[in-house]
């Protein structure tokens, strides 16, 4: 059993808080004068020392701002609200600038400070074993080696707050579907991984903690769903969770420093994981305090089942939970040129939260609503908010090619070409920032308002009524008929209150579409809110019948989809998953350690005329002749187009185009996979259209 005291920081400098409120930008460096030379310089450091005599003056009540962020009442001061740097000096050495409230440049440590006056009390950094090639060129993502992580982490202690190592057992990025052995430790069996793991971690804490960072909290491994270091079954996993837990332990004892040990996991969305995670680490005796678990709101489920799944842990086996890692977008723009995780070309349907800072905000906030309300939540970690442009992308290809310059040279992308030999995928999709559009600095390293949420939780804030969202889904109808489009929309406003519109559309839209044949058509309209008049639009897509039935795997009822598994292996299943899908809920995932093979196929009965057939699938991990297609099969004739997998959540599209049907007949459409082992990936989205009709 352990208290929240812990890990936790006593409350930030309350005199910080209120210079921040008063607008003198604290942590700002005048950039016309040496930092170190400076009076105001020299009067900051005094003042981040100074965290007790100006108590006093901490605001008691909301204070003006333009979000709404409502004061959290219940919590406590020593709960975490902390930020994932991780990438933050690669992107200082690629000359990225960042800026107080003020418009003042921040230094290198300056940047911490201001952070820390924002609220942020502690700082989580991942830390990768060799992230280098044999030629030692980086393979990019924050070059996030012991060097470089403590330099972060000391410019963070020194700010005042404590750091969080997030060892991820891996040369590079290790997440649910990716968890690469070490180069280093490539053919050990697992006894000797065990202790390579154990020895590395007492070296790179005891290197941490003598250069001066303040290590609270150590994770064991990141997002470790699918395995660690390479490691895969679970007897294995355990005895590398209990190596490492046991290496922090040694360290506490030695150095006389309590350090909190997390596990950390993800895809709290599917039913009985957490649950059953919980049960095997209790099983094995692993010694860990925190049960911790990425929450992102567009793949992870409600915040409901989140608080239910990390209440029933803390409450079986006595842990504290929290979540290490959260984000979400205020923009749909890209500003790198490199492409972000989510846009609107990977989402395509409504989202919970406005895409504004004001929906940041309203995720962090509930975050931690959902994290108190377990019970035991000692915290929540957002995820890389200063991961932002090198230099901004105005649309030109100069201006891409030069980017992606910096970010080879310096590592401050995703991933740089060089990491191809580690990791498959980034041989081919290497490029810079995937999340600058869910950053809490604009892509020019100016912070938004949604920066000081953390702060406002303490406080509240308040901002004059506007809309926040007022969106409607996407349509499907049929070609030839007048848009069926909603009469009114759910106008949700800052403060949290909502209510119905009544929206006007534009007559001459809807009968263009209607005469424009099959096709996508935007749909103009205007709705009244808040006193002005807002404008809407709604993108209708008409086309002619789709004969799939259950085209993207919404259902399991098995009166439509024959799946066949050839191995009789489980590979391949219908299931709810947000992680995999192009649209909808579902889909039809496939996984195995085992060589796969299934098909996928329906009969549909259809008359004489033209056809076209297809469908989308993502995935990796394929090997290099992997087997891949779609079919059309009527009698003797069929049809078939070959395709493949690239990457996760880059969606292929085979389609099989003038399918000529001669007089009605039954015939059988469908998909096929043989791949190896580990290969995973899914499919959704399936049409059959008649092109004649």
């Amino acid at each position: 059993m352990i208290n929240r005291c812990r890990f936790g920081t006593k409350l930030f400098c309350m005199g910080l808080v209120l210079a921040l409120l008063t607008g003198c930008g604290q942590g700002g460096t005048d950039t016309t004068a040496d930092p170190a030379e400076s009076p105001a310089a020299s009067e900051e450091a005094e003042n981040a020392g100074d965290v007790t005599d100006q108590a006093e003056e901490m605001p008691t009540g909301p204070v003006e701002s333009s979000i709404f962020v409502e004061a959290v009442k219940d919590l406590p001061e020593d709960f975490i609200t902390g930020f994932d740097v991780s990438s933050y000096l690669t992107e200082r050495n690629s000359g990225v600038h960042f800026y107080d409230y003020d418009g003042k440049e921040l230094s290198e440590e300056g940047f911490f400070t201001f952070l820390r006056s924002c609220g942020v009390n502690y700082i989580r950094l991942r830390l990768w074993v060799d992230p280098y090639d044999e030629a030692g060129h980086a393979y990019g993502g924050g070059n996030c080696d012991l060097t470089n992580v403590t330099t972060m982490g000391k410019w963070a202690t020194d700010a005042g707050m404590k750091v969080l190592i997030d060892f991820h057992y891996s040369d590079f990025w290790a997440d649910p579907s990716k968890q690469y052995c070490p180069k280093a430790w490539e053919g050990m069996d697992i006894d000797a991984k065990a202790q390579a793991l154990s020895e590395y971690t007492v070296e790179s804490l005891n290197a941490l903690l003598d250069a001066g960072v303040d290590v609270g909290m150590v994770q064991i491994g990141n997002e470790t769903t699918g395995g660690m270091a390479g490691e895969t079954s679970w007897p294995k996993m355990l005895q590398l969770f209990d190596a490492g837990s046991k290496a922090v332990r040694e360290v506490s004892a030695a150095k006389g420093k309590d350090i909190g040990i997390a596990v950390h996991f993800a895809n709290p969305e599917k039913e009985g994981k957490y649950k059953n995670f919980a049960y095997k680490l209790s099983a094995a005796h692993i010694d860990y305090d925190v049960f911790a678990s990425s929450y992102y709101p567009y793949w992870h489920g409600s915040l409901e089942n989140l608080t239910a799944v990390l209440k029933e842990v803390a409450d079986t086996y006595d842990k504290k939970v929290m979540v290490a890692e959260t984000s979400y977008m205020y923009t749909w723009e890209d500003g790198d040129g490199s492409g972000n995780t989510e846009s609107r070309e990977t989402v395509g349907s409504v989202w919970d939260y406005a895409v504004s800072e004001q929906g940041q905000a309203d995720v962090i906030s509930k975050v931690t609503r959902a994290v108190l309300d377990t019970g035991a939540g000692i915290g929540v970690f957002y995820w890389e908010p200063a991961w932002i442009p090198v230099q901004v992308w105005n649309g030109e290809e100069t201006v891409y090619l030069e980017n992606q310059k910096i970010w080879e040279t310096y590592g401050s992308g995703w991933a740089s070409s060089y990491s191809g030999g580690y990791d498959a995928d980034a041989a081919q999709y290497y490029g810079g920032s995937a999340v600058d559009n869910q950053a809490l600095f604009d892509f020019e390293g100016h912070p938004l308002e949604s920066l000081r949420t953390y702060l406002y939780l303490r406080i509240g804030a308040v901002a004059p009524v506007s809309v926040s969202r007022a969106e409607v889904e996407p349509l499907l109808g049929a070609a030839g008929e007048i848009p069926e489009v909603p009469k009114t929309v759910t106008v949700e406003y800052n403060n949290g209150t909502s209510e119905e519109a009544e929206i006007t559309w534009k007559e001459e839209d809807l009968q263009a579409a209607a005469e424009g044949g099959a096709g996508t058509y935007t749909v103009n309209g205007t709705y009244e809110a808040a006193g002005e008049t807002h404008a809407i639009s709604c993108q209708v897509t008409l086309n002619t019948k789709n004969y799939i039935v259950n085209p993207g795997f919404e259902t399991a009822t098995g009166h439509d989809w024959e799946i066949i598994d050839h191995n009789n292996i489980g590979c391949v299943a219908i299931e709810n998953d947000l992680n995999n899908v192009l649209s909808g809920n579902g889909c039809l995932k496939f996984w195995s350690e085992q060589d796969q093979s299934f098909t996928a196929q329906q009969v549909i009965h259809l008359e004489s005329g033209t056809y076209r057939f297809g469908g989308h699938l993502e995935g990796g991990d394929a090997g290099d002749s992997p087997v891949f297609f779609i079919f059309v099969q009527e009698g003797d004739m069929v049809y078939r187009e070959d395709t493949s997998v690239s990457s996760w959540q880059v969606w292929e599209n085979p389609e099989i185009a003038d399918i000529v049907i001669t007089g009605e007949c039954d015939v059988t459409v469908g998909l096929h996979a043989e791949v190896p082992g580990k290969a995973w990936g899914a499919f959704d989205d399936f049409y059959l259209y008649k092109l004649d009709e």
